[in-house]
């Protein structure tokens, strides 16, 4: 009887000491693992932190790097505008030069005019001053014989007034002669005043005309080395701008993988709700390969761009929780919402100030979160809607209805 008393009570502390290191490993085991799963989430939270920090940074850089091809851009449109206008005044030059030959040919044949009347006045006045000098030596020849005495051997009355006619006649004839000597050596002098103009003003043309030619030869040049330095200046840019993006995307990708595992489901399946007015529906530019707009370069367009009127309304296209509701480099201002499942979408290029959510925060569908702008790398207002899966671009039309 006490044998099995004494076993009865050995079973029971044995029972008792199992249960006892049975709830101490439950114990044991279950706090570590809710401790675990704490540090898990503080870590993934931890990590989300530092994602948006570097997206920051990025689309910091992003941002001032658009800034800056804008300004590269506009300056290299003035610059080229500049161009046009020294070409059209190459182009003039060109035409006044001409004019100039012209001008040059008709004050050549000026010029060997006047010289021709200078020869001619120079010829007359030699032959005056022969004239003078035949009369002078007449005179010499003749001795004591003077008008006087020509006059006064006339035979009779009518004689006299005859040969005092003649002498009159003589004497006018000589200051005639030198009248018109003066008059030739005036128009010699003034002749050669004419030459002398002539040829300074063509002197003067001609330097007017090479000074203006090197200065816009100068200019046109300047201006071309600017333009294509800034082109080169402006290739680096929109590498630098593609290396952000791509940054950015990959950053992306790795937010909505580890939100994934922090938010909450919203999307399970089904068609996305159109993500405008029912009246805007043309796609003025889909989904995959395309050239660029802006920089004109083959690229893959990651959504599909929607027209509308700057401010129209644009919905958000699934419930879901907002992750971006900011600038975000060439789509400009720009909101991603994840719907949870892998799904997210994206609002870009948004009017200053038409963002109407904001991170964090749970929207419906069909509920109005922006509205349409031209922010960012855009050529007029329009939505670009994107759908990502997975962290991937993928074609929106096949998760709004349509193919």
């Amino acid at each position: 009887m006490n044998k099995t008393k004494q076993r009865l009570v050995g079973q029971t502390w044995i029972s008792v000491i199992s249960l006892v290191l049975l709830l101490v490993f439950l114990w044991g085991g279950s706090y570590p693992l809710a401790a675990s799963s704490n540090t898990n989430e503080a870590k993934l939270r931890a990590e989300l932190e530092r994602i948006k920090q570097e997206q920051a940074r990025a689309k910091a850089m992003t941002q001032q790097l658009t800034q800056q091809l804008s300004k590269n851009r506009s300056t290299q449109q003035k610059l080229n505008q500049e161009i046009q206008y020294l070409d059209m005044k190459m182009n003039e030059t060109e035409q006044s030069m001409k004019r100039l030959e012209s001008d040059i040919n008709e004050t050549e044949e000026k010029a060997a005019k006047a010289a021709q009347d200078l020869d001619a006045a120079e010829a007359r006045v030699k032959e005056r001053n022969r004239l003078l000098r035949e009369r002078v030596k007449a005179l010499y020849i003749h001795g004591q014989t003077s008008y006087v005495e020509v006059v006064l051997t006339a035979k009779d009355f009518a004689d006299f007034l005859s040969r005092l006619d003649f002498m009159g006649k003589i004497v006018a004839h000589d200051q005639e002669l030198l009248e018109k000597n003066k008059q030739d050596q005036a128009l010699i002098a003034e002749k050669k005043q004419e030459i002398d103009r002539y040829l300074a003003d063509l002197q003067k043309k001609y330097a007017e005309l090479e000074d203006k030619k090197r200065t816009l030869a100068s200019m046109h040049k300047e201006r071309r080395v600017q333009v294509a330095s800034l082109q080169s200046q402006a290739v680096d840019y929109e590498k630098e701008i593609e290396k952000y993006d791509h940054q950015l995307s990959q950053l992306v990708k790795e937010y909505n993988r580890i939100n994934q595992e922090l938010a909450k489901v919203y999307w399970t399946g089904g068609v996305l709700a159109w993500p405008l007015p029912t009246q805007y529906t043309t796609i003025s530019s889909p989904f995959g390969p395309r050239k660029h707009p802006i920089t004109n370069k083959p690229s893959n367009h990651s959504g599909i761009d929607l027209p509308a009127p700057e401010g129209t309304p644009i919905y958000a296209a699934e419930s879901g929780k907002v992750i971006l509701a900011e600038y975000y480099g060439g789509y400009g201002n720009t909101v991603i919402i994840d719907h949870g499942a892998g799904m997210s979408t994206l609002y870009g290029h948004i009017r200053p100030g038409g963002i109407k959510v904001t991170v964090g925060q749970v929207v419906e569908r069909g509920q109005k979160i922006a509205e349409v702008g031209t922010t960012g790398l855009s050529t007029g207002n329009h939505l670009h809607f994107s759908v990502l899966k997975a962290g991937d671009y993928v074609n929106p039309m096949q998760y709004l209805g349509k193919k």
